[in-house]
């Protein structure tokens, strides 16, 4: 089947998460084991592609293709790897793809998942103690501000302590308040993430969308310029169309407009389409997804112990001990999750079940945010 047709057939499953990227002339494209793709070439044009080798890659773990499982033995990759007297470049991927003189549009179905030996094995060498330090990656708009508050509530005599530094090459500031799994492993360590109890709280990919939009415009109409920024890189309108007093109509209008000026300023998952950069923007591990403030250094694997859904601690009824208690001792003496203030309030907006009607921002989303919906169970 042509390229263009499994383009438009991908385009017409809302079922099937793909990943959708214009590779531009220069470009190099990496692809992980197993991910199916397609390309379309937008005019003649020369690409290059090669098969990037095991001992290059340095992935443990496994990869699932049907009936077959590929181990990556990380022993045997490192010996392979201290055997050759080539410097080389670990990368995540399979293969790569050049892309020389036209634009190229690259399908890509796929779906992140975490290595379940791998995690299993490391919660066997976690220490069984209550005063396991805690690493939370505060993921924005997803409850995060509010977990903090409970963390250092209840745990900073034993568990839990903010931070905050800048690299010493470039000098970007990066704060635990909001910092990527990848980012925690860089700065502290793997040995330290892997003892650490680590945790996360995620959200509905349309609830966090529509909850930033609706902080943002707040924020701007404090501040009187868009999220204490000048250059206001996340698009909120400042003409007056939309404010936090509007009428729901208005709203639900202005926010649908906002998504298709993101999707067009920051298309292929940039980060600013989800959120600040906040220092992890360094990283190329890092964009819009919820999923990309979990995985580590490789871009494959979620590697937090443990992520909760924002909807869970929505519920009144439940306790933090029950959520949490066996992960973090230190929340067992908290009542209920009703305990948890609401930090950085927002005006009142429409609930974001009424911004589902919208089909333009329903392709937008679930392009966008395809590994979030597959990864955490949403719909």
């Amino acid at each position: 089947m042509p390229s263009k047709n499994v383009f438009e057939l991908l385009q017409q499953q809302q079922n099937i998460p793909t990943l959708r990227c214009t590779q531009r002339p220069g470009d190099l494209l990496y692809l992980p084991d197993f991910w199916g793709h397609s390309t379309l070439n937008h005019g003649f044009g020369i690409g290059v592609a090669a098969i990037v080798g095991t001992k290059h890659r340095n992935v443990p773990g496994s990869s699932y293709r049907k009936e077959q499982v590929i181990q990556y033995d990380d022993a045997a990759v490192a010996v392979e790897a201290d055997n050759d007297d080539t410097t080389t470049t670990d990368t995540p991927s399979s293969s790569s793809s050049s892309s020389l003189g036209t634009t190229n549009e690259t399908t890509t179905t796929a779906t992140t998942t975490t290595d379940d030996d791998q995690n299993n094995n490391n919660n066997n060498k976690k220490q069984e103690s209550s005063n396991r330090r805690i690493l939370f990656v505060h993921i924005n708009k997803a409850g995060g501000s509010s977990m903090i508050q409970m963390l250092q509530k209840h745990c900073s005599d034993c568990c839990y302590q903010s931070a905050k530094w800048k690299d010493d090459d470039d000098g970007v500031l990066h704060r635990t308040f909001h910092l990527t799994a990848h980012a925690h492993i860089v700065h502290y360590g793997r040995s330290v993430w892997n003892d650490a109890v680590t945790f996360a709280i995620v959200r509905h990919p349309l609830a966090r969308q529509v909850s930033n939009f609706f902080f943002l415009l707040h924020q701007s109409e404090i501040t009187k310029r868009p999220q204490r920024n000048t250059n206001n890189d996340r698009l909120i309108p400042t003409d007056g169309s939309v404010t936090s007093e509007s009428p729901d109509e208005v709203k639900i209008r202005a926010f649908h407009e906002w998504i298709a000026n993101l999707y067009e300023a920051y298309p292929n998952g940039h980060y600013l389409f989800g959120s600040k950069g906040h220092g992890n923007e360094v990283y190329l591990t890092f964009n819009a997804t919820q999923t990309s403030w979990l995985v580590d250094e490789t871009g494959q694997a979620i590697v937090v112990e443990r992520v909760i859904q924002l909807e869970e601690l929505s519920n009144s009824n439940s306790s933090l001990s029950s959520l949490l208690g066996d992960l973090l001792p230190c929340l067992n003496n908290t009542t209920s999750v009703g305990e948890m203030s609401h930090i950085n309030p927002t005006p009142p907006y429409p609930h974001y079940t009424k911004f589902k009607d919208n089909a333009t921002t329903n392709r937008i989303m679930k392009e966008v945010y395809a590994v979030d919906y597959a990864n955490f169970g949403y719909e």
